[in-house]
Order: C-alpha cells, then structure tokens, then sequence
C-alpha cells in the first residue's frame, strides 16, 4: 500500500471519527429536547394533581431526580470536548523542503494521533449518553408508577 493510499485511509477514519462526535451532539440534544418537554408535562400534571401520601411524594420525587439526572448528563455529553488538531501549523512549516514521503509520513502520524485520541472523548461521551438513556428510563417508568398511586388513591390527574 502506499504512502498516498495509507494517508487517505487515515483520513477516513478520522473523518468518522468526526461524523460520530456530531452524532452523539444530536442525540444530547434530542435527550435535552425530550427532557425538557416531559419535565414540562409532569410538572404541568402535578399541578392539577399534587401527591399527598407519603409512597406518591416518594415516587414523585424519583422521578424528578431520575429525569434531572438524564437532563444532567446530557448537557455534559453537549458541552465542549477537548478534540485533538490534525496538526501543528508551525511543525508543518519546519516541513517545507523535505521529501514528499517525510510529509506523507508526518500526516499519517497526524490522522493516526488525533482519531485515536478523538475516539477516546467520543467513548466517554456514548457512556454517559448510555446512563443518560438509563435515567430517562427510570424517570418514565417512575412517572408511571406515580399515576398509577395517584389512581389507585382515588385522585385523578
């Protein structure tokens, strides 16, 4: 294979790498976008119908911090990470007069570093992503139980 093919190889990955950090910015904010409107309609419900034994309240306050938790990570995946540049403008200037495969070399170090470094800070942010989907989860099936009680006590929301 060559210099040339290897480099172009590199980039791709990189590129990918790059594809996937956006995707995972996409999916935080479809969770802050989701987060905030069911927030927003349980809120708006146990205002007609607030807990008044203490199994509601209990529940009622899970949920709360089930979702707040989801909110949490989620502006956490959103925030900005710490990528790695694909090079160094000043090392890429000391460059100039040496061989075409020495350049080619170089990139190739380059691509190499900063997709295995990005790739890094994309995993922790899918990880938190992964406990964010977690506690949104626990927050709706919290939810639930808490219309189920406020069924079951005869107070309709």
């Amino acid at each position: 294979m060559t210099l040339a093919a290897k480099l172009e190889f590199f980039k791709a990955a990189y590129a990918e790498e790059t594809l996937r950090e956006q995707q995972l910015r996409t999916y935080s904010n479809n969770y802050l976008g989701l987060a905030a409107a069911y927030t927003g309609f349980l809120f708006f419900v146990v205002e007609k119908a607030r807990p008044t034994e203490a199994a509601s309240w209990a529940v009622f306050v899970a949920t709360a911090l089930a979702l707040s938790a989801g909110l949490a990570l989620s502006l956490w995946v959103s925030k900005v990470a710490r990528y790695e540049a694909l090079f160094d403008p000043d090392a890429m200037s000391s460059e100039v007069g040496h061989g075409e495969d020495d350049f080619l070399l170089s990139r190739i170090a380059d691509y190499t570093v900063a997709c295995e470094r990005n790739v890094e800070v994309n995993n922790r942010k899918a990880a938190v992503l992964e406990y964010a989907t977690f506690a949104f989860v626990a927050g709706v099936v919290l939810s639930a139980l808490y219309f189920v009680i406020l069924l079951h006590d005869g107070i309709h929301p």
